[in-house]
């Protein structure tokens, strides 16, 4: 149940719908990295801190929504 939330969580920083295909997830992934990368934000220390945690977030769901199947679906543990 707890990874259905992350699941969640990661769906909503990436502003989709729960029934998001691996396509939707990567088109959206790759334009809010262009909306929200640092480097458009250089000349203003704020913005481009803002943008850094915000890229952060969007990485941190990006990669949550990549891992591997659940440990409770696959009967054992996760391979790196």
């Amino acid at each position: 149940m707890e990874s259905s939330l992350l699941r969640e969580k990661a769906l909503d920083v990436l502003a989709l719908e729960h029934d998001a295909t691996a396509a939707e997830i990567k088109e959206a992934y790759r334009d809010l990295v262009k909306v929200w990368h640092p480097d458009r934000f250089g000349d203003d220390p704020k913005l481009r801190r803002k943008a850094e945690e915000k890229l952060q977030q969007i990485n941190e769901a990006y990669r949550a929504l990549q891992s591997p199947a659940r440990p409770d679906s696959s009967g054992g543990t996760a391979t790196r």
